[in-house]
């Protein structure tokens, strides 16, 4: 009986081949386990509570095989499709875990980049970036704001600049004042001490005025120079006149000049220097035979001055001008400042180069060479000293005559009956002589006392 049904068995389910004997035995295997742990928990029940826990355990186990075998039981096909593709299920469980594990992965990743924030979040973020946004900003927004910078700096420099300009007017006017006031205070003195020296000139004027007067009477004055010629062995004498010019003009250089003659400390002096606007006179030594030299002139020169300066009368008190007796040709006007004791004859017409300014390497540039006289008489004799010889140009001695002229007299003399024109040998009347003289008439000038 049992070999029939095996054989029924196995021809109703032919398809299973020998696996239904695997089947059978598993089964009964199976329900042998079964039994087996039944009966043994029934035992174990029996003989009391001695095992514990581990009873209780090992039953939860046979019960739960029990009922495995019974699902095997029902569904037969399953576990034997079950035994064969358990390789392939762990490799496909296996890599459904892997693939999970990567989609959670790049789920929580995408999450994080695309989360969308809460309404706060959102303000927060909102806020932080307009922060961030000057940073940000276009090339004309950020001119814009430096543009806005300079102009407040600009602002404040302005506002600076305004008030160190008040401080600095403050501090400058406070200055000027005293500034204006120490000028004011140094151009009263100056308009004090010019007062005071045209006061002196004016006293010195005065007093020339009235010493020539009283001495040589009103005027007008002549002086005779007598000179000799050095070519010439007979040492015939040669004369000039000379007229002063007006007391009202030159008082005080007529006055120097008249007294030097009245002394006679014109007697033995020399023309020395011929040059080209000018014939100057002046005391000096007669020369020796051995020559001279720099030092020996100045020390000669220093000899021939004391007698002047023995009399006081080596130079002016100041260099007097005069606008209405100026430097034209045949005049004569002391050199130096402020002038005296050497003269010099005008050759040409030095207004300008000898009147104001003209002489600039003086400290007072503003003033003149004082002129005094004019030559009246004996042009001719004047001009053959012209014609003499002098030292080269570009040596330290040119327009030095080689041989002075010697200057024997000078002296006051009476008015000559016949005057001379310049451009002519004699003259015949008189009325000709005021002609050319017209100009040394003046205006009555009145004085203060």
């Amino acid at each position: 009986m049992m070999r029939r049904n095996n054989r029924q068995e196995s021809s109703v389910l032919p398809k299973y081949g020998n696996s239904m004997s695997g089947y059978s035995s598993s089964t009964a295997s199976g329900l042998g386990v079964g039994l087996g742990c039944d009966n043994n928990y029934k035992a174990k029940n029996n003989s009391g509570r001695g095992y514990g826990g581990h009873y209780e355990k090992e039953s939860y186990v046979n019960k739960k095989r029990q009922s495995y075998s019974e699902f095997v039981d029902v569904f037969p096909p399953f576990s034997v499709w079950l035994k064969k593709s358990s390789s392939w299920l762990g490799l496909c469980l296996a890599f459904f875990v892997l693939l999970s594990c990567y989609y959670q992965t790049r789920f929580d990743y995408l999450k994080r980049e695309l989360r969308v924030d809460s309404l706060d979040q959102l303000i927060e973020r909102h806020h932080s970036l307009l922060s961030m946004a000057p940073s940000t900003t276009s090339p004309s927004h950020k001119t814009e704001e430096r543009i806005a910078i300079l102009e407040q700096q600009n602002s404040k420099l302005k506002t600076e600049k305004n008030q160190l300009k008040v401080i600095y007017e403050t501090k400058l006017k406070t200055e000027l004042k005293d500034k204006l006031k120490d000028d004011s205070r140094i151009l009263g003195r100056e308009e004090a001490l010019k007062d005071q020296i045209y006061l002196l000139k004016e006293s010195a004027a005065h007093e020339s005025r009235r010493a020539v007067t009283d001495k040589f009477g009103p005027g007008p004055h002549f002086v005779e120079f007598t000179f000799l010629m050095p070519s010439d062995e007979n040492e015939v004498e040669h004369h000039f006149v000379v007229e002063t010019a007006p007391l009202d003009y030159m008082p005080h250089a007529v006055h120097l000049f008249l007294e030097q003659v009245y002394h006679e400390l014109w007697d033995s002096s020399w023309f020395y220097i011929n040059g080209p606007h000018v014939l100057q006179a002046g005391p000096m030594l007669e020369e020796d035979e051995e020559g001279t030299d720099g030092e020996k002139f100045e020390n000669d020169r220093l000899v021939a001055l004391q007698p002047f300066i023995e009399k006081q009368l080596d130079s002016l008190a100041f260099p007097e001008y005069s606008e209405f007796f100026q430097h034209e040709e045949w005049t004569m006007g002391f050199t130096g400042r402020p002038g005296g004791p050497d003269w010099y004859i005008n050759k040409q017409n030095n207004t300008v180069s000898h009147g104001p300014g003209g002489q600039n390497h003086y400290d007072l540039e503003e003033e003149a060479d004082p002129c005094f006289a004019k030559v009246v008489k004996g042009f001719a004799e004047v001009k053959m000293i012209y014609n003499q010889a002098t030292i080269e140009e570009g040596d330290d001695w040119e327009f030095f005559f080689w041989e002075p002229i010697f200057i024997s007299r000078a002296r006051v003399i009476p008015k000559p009956l016949e005057l001379e024109n310049p451009h002519h040998k004699s003259h015949n009347s008189s009325k000709h002589h005021h002609a050319n003289f017209h100009k040394f008439q003046k205006p009555e000038l009145h004085y203060e006392a």
